[in-house]
């Protein structure tokens, strides 16, 4: 982050957002995203570690707006 110019991953989260705006998807569809991630073995060897459905929704919450 520091080579980028920002001090840590939220200062960088509040560029990305300032510059894109937000964005919501509903609880089916990331659920829908999520289980089309798992199902392909060749994006799901980009992590440097193994991936389970647990990690990859909260990845995804950590970073999307959910609608309820």
């Amino acid at each position: 982050m520091d080579l980028l110019g920002f001090q840590d991953v939220d200062d960088f989260r509040r560029f990305l957002t300032g510059l894109i705006g937000t964005f919501s998807i509903t609880e089916a569809e990331l659920n829908r995203y999520i289980e089309g991630m798992m199902s392909n073995p060749a994006r799901l060897a980009f992590f440097p570690y193994e991936m389970i459905t647990e990690k990859m929704k909260r990845m995804f919450e950590l970073s999307l707006q959910i609608e309820k």
